[in-house]
């Protein structure tokens, strides 16, 4: 019989960012989508009540849910935190007129994912100051973010963590 960790990893087959601290890193113990060794986070029905990404059963922090009442991604109905969506006012994600939490928003002040100008959040943003994965001025929580200071992985200047040279 297939464990759980086999469904949510065939489910999708590509690994999706982390909703937190880090993308796709194998020892991350908290809010992981599609990663095969994290406990939490169930994909695609699998029955996990928190924080999945397409995990048609999850109630909260879902993408491409068109029932889920809060933290949708490309949610129809969704009144907030919802991706792709040119008029919503909090947390979403590709939104060019969102003032926060834009994943992809060229003129988000926070929370943007790939946003060139992206002060706290960001992934992929080159000018994001916080939380950024493979973000190269990132001043902490990044994932292989060479110049993170804190909790990096594949980071060579981690006083903490930094790999074995």
């Amino acid at each position: 019989q297939r464990s759980k960790r086999d469904i949510c990893w065939e489910s999708r087959g590509t690994r999706v960012l982390s909703r937190a601290y880090g993308s796709e890193g194998t020892w991350n113990p908290y809010f992981w989508a599609e990663d095969p060794v994290n406990p939490p986070c169930a994909l695609e029905g699998t029955g996990d009540p928190s924080y999945g990404t397409w995990d048609t059963w999850n109630l909260n922090y879902r993408s491409e849910d068109t029932v889920n009442p809060s933290y949708g991604s490309e949610d129809t109905v969704n009144p907030s935190y919802r991706s792709e969506n040119t008029g919503n006012p909090f947390y979403g994600s590709e939104d060019t007129v969102n003032p926060s939490h834009g994943s992809e928003d060229t003129v988000n002040p926070s929370h943007g994912s790939e946003d060139t100008v992206n002060l706290s959040y960001g992934t992929w943003g080159t000018g994001n100051l916080t939380y950024g994965s493979e973000n190269t001025v990132n001043q902490s929580y990044g994932t292989w973010d060479r110049g993170n200071p804190t909790y990096g992985s594949e980071q060579g200047g981690h006083p903490m963590c930094q790999r074995a040279q």
